[in-house]
């Protein structure tokens, strides 16, 4: 069959060819023109700045040997992360009654249907969503059948977000500091417990020593000059060789038996504790407010679309016409083939 015989059959088909084209054509016209019209709002968002980030970190010295160091490489991808998630787009949606906009009596369908299926997240540079570069651009979208409703939701929706991981971040830096003021307060109660048991055994072994000076007749001190009487937070002992408490007379062993008792508090004499006082006064005064930090740059908010993003009602059409001189193609070599086999 050659060229010619291909242009004849055509004229022969003419007409159930072009009511096969005709066909398609009119059903594309009616679904672009019956298909409810979608408008697309866009947020548009940065990284964010550097001293926003700042208000989350805190040094060694504050918080032990550990040392926070936020970065907007770790807090931007929170973000993102936190616009995708269903856990925030739920809160959203039921929290703010979002529904009551929709006609929709089943809550579940409407979630997915109206607000779910209709968020969608670009970043414009190529990279993964473990790694982000600090330039990466993020543009957030809504799709509504009305073009305020999309750009309010949108905004409302971006706006609790960008709240929410402030806050979540100042808090786990807040709950740090409280864990570790607790920490402090911990020990410095077990130091000044050990300080209490301690005092009560070095009374015990100063009367020991003074009951042993008195059956000695030892009043005055016999020992060595280089000798004296060490106050450890383990044990009272004898700075010399022979270690014997008695040696010191009954006069300096009273002296330091009614000093320890009449002592009012140990804090003074234990070791490391206002060290750890002072870290704990260091502590309260530090509080991160989630309003000083910021987990990105709202670059735009959205603003109600002029031109509707959907449906695209030139590009159905044309496919409409593509798809219909297909099928009449179709049509063609099928009747070609049906009359060969004849």
């Amino acid at each position: 069959m050659n060229i010619d015989n291909i242009f004849d059959e055509i004229k022969e088909n003419i007409k159930p060819l072009s009511i096969i084209v005709l066909i398609n054509i009119l059903i594309a016209i009616t679904y672009a023109l019956t298909s409810p019209e979608m408008y697309t709002a866009k947020t548009y968002i940065l990284p964010p700045e550097n001293k926003y980030v700042q208000a989350l970190n805190l040094s060694a010295s504050d918080v032990g040997n550990t040392k926070y160091d936020y970065t907007v490489r770790e807090v931007y991808p929170l973000f993102i992360n936190n616009i995708q998630s269903r856990k925030y787009q739920r809160k959203f949606f039921f929290e703010n009654n979002i529904n009551d906009q929709f006609d929709n009596e089943n809550i579940e369908e409407s979630f997915e249907k109206n607000f779910h299926d209709q968020i969608d997240l670009r970043l414009q540079s190529k990279v993964s969503q473990i790694r982000m570069r600090s330039q990466d651009f993020l543009t957030v979208s809504y799709r509504s059948n009305d073009p305020s409703k999309a750009a309010n939701i949108l905004n409302d929706y971006i706006k609790m977000v960008f709240i929410d991981t402030a806050g979540e971040l100042a808090r786990a830096v807040n709950i740090t500091i409280t864990k570790r003021i607790k920490s402090y307060e911990a020990s410095i109660e077990a130091k000044k417990d050990l300080a209490k048991k301690i005092k009560i055994d070095n009374i015990a072994r100063l009367k020991e020593a003074l009951i042993i000076a008195n059956k000695l007749n030892i009043t005055e001190i016999m020992l060595l000059p280089d000798s004296t009487i060490v106050n450890t937070e383990d044990e009272l002992t004898v700075n010399d060789n022979t270690r014997k408490l008695y040696l010191f007379g009954t006069k300096a062993l009273s002296a330091e038996i009614t000093s320890l008792e009449a002592r009012l508090s140990d804090d003074p004499f234990t070791k490391g504790l206002r060290r750890l006082q002072q870290k704990i006064g260091t502590l309260k005064k530090i509080k991160v407010n989630e309003n000083d930090v910021r987990p990105a740059t709202i670059d735009q908010s959205a603003i109600p679309p002029s031109v509707r993003s959907e449906p695209k009602r030139k590009l159905i059409v044309l496919l409409g016409t593509a798809f219909g001189f297909l099928l009449a193609f179709f049509y063609l070599v099928i009747k070609l083939f049906i009359i060969r086999k004849a």
